[in-house]
């Protein structure tokens, strides 16, 4: 964190931050339904949608999470060690008291002249043979709890335009 946005506390912050929300929230409380949504009919005659209306419209079946702690960790190309020694503080420190959402997705901005000499390392995406190496360390730890990408994560069609398009 210190060497990309020079916050060198910033690892000390979350520590105390993630311990702070696990005290308030608990352990994970996963519901199997969804109860009182929206229903498609009701939503659709809306001519505007909040965020909430829209994700409670998401045909995701599975269980939701009502409560609890999920940490995304976002793996750096060229952090790796960086990324096990995260893993291993979640889990040592946490265990099964938290989800980990390992996150592959990192996509290098094109044409930033400044980070190609800074950081030449974030020019390209994680390497996947990385992510695989992180992955089986958390497992390898005992991680049971976890939340893992698959495929290719990493596009430009996610990066946003920045322009701000869509805000009001």
């Amino acid at each position: 964190s210190k060497k990309y946005s020079g916050a060198g506390d910033y690892f000390a912050y979350c520590k105390e931050a993630l311990r702070e929300m696990v005290r308030q929230t608990g352990p994970p409380l996963f519901t199997d339904r969804q109860e009182g949504l929206p229903d498609q009919e009701s939503a659709s005659n809306e001519s505007f949608l909040t965020a909430k209306a829209y994700n409670d419209l998401a045909s995701y079946e599975g269980p939701l999470m009502r409560r609890g702690v999920i940490v995304r960790h976002l793996c750096l190309p060229g952090n790796k060690e960086d990324s096990k020694r995260v893993v291993r503080y979640l889990y040592e420190t946490f265990g099964d008291q938290i989800y980990l959402s390992i996150m592959n997705q990192y996509t290098p901005m094109p044409s930033l002249s400044s980070v190609q000499k800074q950081y030449p390392e974030l020019l390209r995406k994680l390497p996947e043979r990385d992510y695989e190496e992180i992955v089986d360390f958390a497992l390898s730890l005992g991680v049971e709890n976890a939340f893992i990408q698959e495929g290719d994560t990493a596009q430009e069609t996610f990066i946003p335009a920045f322009d701000f398009t869509g805000l009001e």
